[in-house]
């Protein structure tokens, strides 16, 4: 599952855990860990970014999209 952060347009995130009221979460193909304010986190559709870059509406990872 992936998600968005508001103030980071256009880079998709992984959610690893949680720390108080705070996500802990991770750039897709980073292994930096952010704690982010849970309220600036939003989900997004699997297919929405690419799963090798990282970046919300690229398709250069391969998979199908429809």
């Amino acid at each position: 599952m992936a998600y968005r952060i508001d103030g980071w347009d256009g880079i998709a995130w992984y959610r690893i855990g949680y720390k108080g009221g705070d996500s802990l979460m991770v750039m897709v193909g980073d292994d930096r860990v952010f704690e982010v304010e849970t309220e600036h986190v939003h989900r997004i559709e699997d297919k929405d970014y690419c799963s090798v870059c990282g970046q919300i509406g690229c398709t250069c990872d391969g998979r199908e999209r429809s």
